[in-house]
């Protein structure tokens, strides 16, 4: 049996060189249509063409008005007017084109045209036309298309009673013989061309440089980007097959680029809004990409140099060392920019040419706040505690030590135990309140207070602590203040603090005052003194844990840095808030301001929680 298929495996009726022959002939087939469909057109339009501008060139306004002043004098008159007119009208011996007078009512031919005679024997109606009805509704008619039986025009005219219709028409005879002589050549060019395309498709078929230049242009649009132009499948020869896989990996390899794409989109928008700085450098040290982090805490503008040496150059790790880690390795480096401290993670990416030092920048300052707090607090915490344990195991061994000591001396001893033994639970009980605050375990107790009442017992109590230090103490209550929803036993804590504060920190003799009064919906409760005073430096932290302005005094004075921020803590919980006023040398004031109504605790506190 004899084998159809080529070597390429592809029949040979489906084999490009038959298809390259076929496409040519049909191709030469459709130009020749398509040429000579052109000129039969061409010479069509053109005749439209000259019979619309002689119609147009003879009824001019002029010649219609003359046609008027003839309809008025009867069809005779009318019929030798448009005769006049007949070698401007195209009207000869050919008999291609003639004239028609129209009735203007009933469209009946009345007259024919030089070369028609009329009588009974007469022609007596013409087909009507679209322009023929548009002159019987008054309207003159001049529309023609090249594809219509014959190019036309219809003028209705009135005139002394009379309505006609001046009707031309011509049948395009001349036209037609035209096309026919143009068809006939049409036709021997196509036999012509046939027999030439049949050649060159021989030879043209044997090579595969079309189509494969094809591919070759759809390669080079994928080498740019541009995956959205398939390349069409027409059949499954072997250029098709090929096309098919070529359009598979155009396909493959846009979803890849998306995919590309929309990875490094999120990344760009993960670095973007990282709170920590991103910087990454190829191996010559420049800068490849930087995140906004990285340029707000490094102090870098956009004209500012941002290669590595100029950046982490200080941090004593030179480029060649980040580039010469190992894989998952990294080194750390610390920078100080103003009052920021950086922490730099240094680790290397990439291979080869395409080697890269990554730098990760985290502002560590509030770490290093938080951790000199913590340490300063422990040494602070373990003074105030060896202070009394040491004099408390102090006096204790020498009761110990002396049985004969004077009762006096005896009982002397005993009172500075018990009030180191008091100092260190003042110490052991703020820590405990500020932990639970922490971890939100504190018992709240909410309930409607009378404030004057509590300001009153307040102000009472502390007049024998004022006195021992001879200052005067009173109360000012600007207006009748109102009851208030807040937990009693921690609001009293907040006043007693200021005023053991304001105690503490004022010379002998000094003046204090308490004052209350209420602004609408809040009340206010201010302590003034008139003692040392505040540093302006110290009063953003005055209310800080732990901090305290001169750790000299404040100990002298059984202070341990944690009572403000208590008082803070407690007049938060109320929706309050405390603000302090202070100079050295005249005195300060604090300032609480309390709603009347938190209505914190409220549901707890009615359901008897």
């Amino acid at each position: 049996m004899r084998n159809n298929r080529s070597e390429s495996g592809t029949v040979w009726w489906r084999s490009v060189h038959l298809k390259l022959a076929l496409i040519m002939i049909l191709l030469v087939c459709a130009v020749m249509v398509a040429v000579g469909e052109y000129l039969l057109v061409s010479v069509a339009a053109y005749y439209e063409e000259d019979f619309r501008e002689q119609m147009y060139n003879v009824f001019t306004a002029d010649t219609v008005t003359t046609l008027r002043e003839s309809a008025a004098g009867g069809l005779q008159e009318l019929r030798d007017t448009v005769s006049a007119y007949s070698g401007r009208l195209g009207i000869g011996s050919d008999g291609d084109r003639d004239f028609f007078l129209l009735d203007g009512t009933t469209g009946k031919v009345l007259a024919g045209g030089e070369y028609q005679a009329v009588g009974d024997g007469a022609e007596k109606t013409v087909d009507f036309t679209k322009n023929i009805l548009l002159a019987l509704s008054g309207e003159v008619g001049s529309g023609n298309r090249i594809t219509d039986t014959c190019f036309d025009v219809a003028v209705p005219v009135s005139g002394g009673g009379n309505s006609f219709i001046v009707y031309v028409r011509d049948n395009k005879q001349q036209s037609t013989e035209l096309n026919r002589i143009l068809l006939s050549i049409i036709v021997q060019a196509v036999v012509f061309g046939l027999a030439v395309s049949v050649l060159l498709s021989v030879i043209l078929s044997k090579t595969l440089t079309r189509p494969i230049e094809a591919l070759t242009r759809g390669a080079r649009r994928v080498s740019r980007g541009e995956f959205d132009q398939e390349l069409p499948v027409y059949a499954s020869d072997e250029i098709g097959g090929l096309t098919e896989t070529f359009n598979e990996m155009s396909h493959a390899l846009e979803q890849s680029v998306e995919a590309l794409g929309a990875e490094r989109n999120r990344y760009s928008s993960l670095l973007l809004h990282m709170t920590d700085g991103v910087l990454s450098f190829d191996r010559d040290g420049r800068c490849q990409h930087i995140n906004p982090a990285a340029r707000e805490m490094l102090g870098i503008t956009e004209e500012a140099d941002t290669d590595y040496a100029t950046l982490f150059g200080e941090g004593g790790i030179p480029l060649s060392d980040i580039l010469a880690l190992p894989g998952g390795a990294h080194r750390t480096a610390t920078l100080e920019r103003g009052d920021s401290i950086l922490e730099v993670i240094l680790s290397r990416g990439g291979r080869g040419f395409e080697l890269s030092a990554i730098a990760v920048v985290h502002d560590i300052t509030q770490e290093q706040h938080l951790e000199e707090a913590r340490r300063k607090f422990i040494a602070d915490v373990s003074h105030e505690l060896r202070t009394p344990l040491t004099n408390i195991k102090g006096y204790a061994e020498t009761l110990d030590g002396d049985d004969n000591m004077p009762p006096h001396l005896r009982h002397r001893f005993l009172g500075v135990v018990q009030n180191e033994a008091d100092r260190m639970l003042r110490i052991v009980k703020d820590l405990l309140t500020l932990s639970r605050m922490d971890n939100r375990s504190m018992s709240w107790h909410f309930e409607w207070v009378d404030m004057e009442n509590l300001l009153e017992n307040i102000n009472t109590a502390m007049q024998i602590r004022a006195g021992e230090k001879h200052h005067t103490l009173s109360m000012v209550l600007q207006g009748t203040l109102p009851m208030v929803w807040c937990d009693k036993e921690r609001i009293e804590q907040v006043i007693v603090n200021l005023l053991s504060n304001a105690v503490n920190y004022t010379p002998e003799g000094g003046s204090l005052q308490l004052i209350a009064g209420r602004e609408e919906d809040r009340i206010t409760i201010s302590v003034r003194d008139n003692g040392i005073g505040i540093p302006e430096k110290d009063l953003p932290h005055l209310f800080d844990r732990f901090y305290r302005v001169d750790k000299a005094r404040s100990r002298e004075s059984g202070g341990t840095g944690l009572g403000l921020a208590i008082t803070r803590e407690i007049v938060e919980k109320h929706n309050g808030s405390i603000r302090v006023e202070s100079r050295v040398g005249e005195g300060t004031l604090f300032v609480v301001t309390l709603p009347v109504d938190s209505g914190i605790g409220r549901a707890a506190e009615e359901a008897g929680v």
